[in-house]
């Protein structure tokens, strides 16, 4: 199972990232681990990763402005 994670409040200059429960370790995609915009992560993802995954997604997530505006 994949879940995903709010990384708004952590300082990690990222957004969110998705946790894989089977594996116990954050997904990877292109030696990347986290982004900021829903943008970032389709440049990276799988084609099955964009369907299955953005049902995860908040709406803010697809605001390019998001960081900004949070």
């Amino acid at each position: 199972m994949i879940r995903f994670i709010d990384l708004r409040d952590q300082d990690t200059g990222y957004r969110f990232a998705f946790w894989d429960t089977v594996t116990d370790s954050f997904l990877c995609r292109a030696h990347e681990y986290a982004w900021e915009t829903w943008a970032d992560f389709e440049g990276v993802a799988e084609p099955a990763d964009r369907t299955r995954l953005k049902g995860l997604c908040p709406d803010w997530v697809f605001d390019e402005l998001g960081a900004e505006l949070l």
